[in-house]
């Protein structure tokens, strides 16, 4: 077989290192959507976490709370 051109051969070279890219950025992309949905599924349970932190530290403050006025009132009740 006869050789191909310097010409051809770099052509085709460029053809695959176009085709390479092409492929490259399509697995990027997929990698990409891929890792935002993972950090999307996280966010929304740190932030469904957060939100019961948030809603825990109100009932405990609100149950300390409850617990130092049944506390007085029986002291009260013991005193009386």
């Amino acid at each position: 077989m006869a050789k191909p051109s310097k010409k051809m051969q770099n052509l085709q070279n460029f053809c695959k290192f176009c085709k390479n890219i092409g492929q490259k950025q399509k697995q990027f992309k997929k990698k990409k959507s891929k890792a935002m949905q993972k950090f999307k599924k996280k966010w929304k349970i740190s932030q469904s976490r957060q939100n019961f932190c948030r809603v825990a530290k109100k009932l405990q403050k609100l149950a300390k709370i409850t617990i130092r006025k049944l506390t007085v009132k029986f002291n009260n009740l013991l005193e009386v």
